[in-house]
């Protein structure tokens, strides 16, 4: 599940992200930032498992907080 969910998501974060200089890494900033969505939404999983009751997206924010600081 989680290549699938790569290879989905990856190509779209490369289009997505700015590019910072010429001929950057796109590709690489891409795999580096849906690797860790991805970790967080399966950290957000496991604690929402063990949590009934607990919303999986406020889990999911803050799994995703702890990556980079929401503003």
């Amino acid at each position: 599940r989680r290549l699938l969910l790569f290879d989905l998501l990856a190509p779209q974060a490369s289009q997505r992200l700015p590019a910072t200089s010429p001929g950057d890494a796109a590709d690489l900033r891409a795999a580096a930032v849906t690797s860790s969505a991805i970790a967080c939404l399966e950290a957000a999983q496991a604690a929402w498992a063990t949590r009934p009751g607990a919303p999986l997206g406020a889990l999911l924010d803050d799994a995703m907080g702890a990556v980079a600081p929401l503003h």
